[in-house]
């Protein structure tokens, strides 16, 4: 995922369509997307350590394939699909996997009971 999100950059920084977008809307680097998840995710997790429970967070699948690089968590599910849930846990300053990455389990089981 690092060497599409780089192309994805690249692409963006040659800018061959002439948008006028801001810099802030722009791609980043995949060492920018990775060191802004794992910051983020690190100080949600480490918030809600004291109080226990569970948390959700949204994302574009990009940047949480990018962010489980950062994790040296292994993702053979390829690019994720929409709607999908990748868990983990938060202990001892260490993210862990819970389950499939990618899963469609919840999306599944919505469409079932509609």
């Amino acid at each position: 995922m690092s060497k599409m999100q780089e192309g994805y950059y690249e692409l963006d920084q040659a800018n061959s369509l002439k948008t006028d977008l801001p810099t802030e809307l722009r791609a980043e680097k995949p060492e920018t997307v990775e060191n802004r998840m794992s910051e983020a995710l690190t100080q949600i997790a480490k918030k809600q350590a004291d109080k226990g429970g569970n948390i959700l967070v949204v994302s574009s699948g990009m940047s949480i394939s990018l962010f489980l690089e950062a994790q040296k968590i292994l993702n053979n599910a390829g690019p994720l699909k929409n709607d999908s849930v990748t868990k983990l846990t938060y202990k001892n300053g260490k993210f862990t996997l819970v389950g499939d990455i990618g899963s469609l389990k919840y999306y599944d089981a919505g469409k079932k009971a509609a």
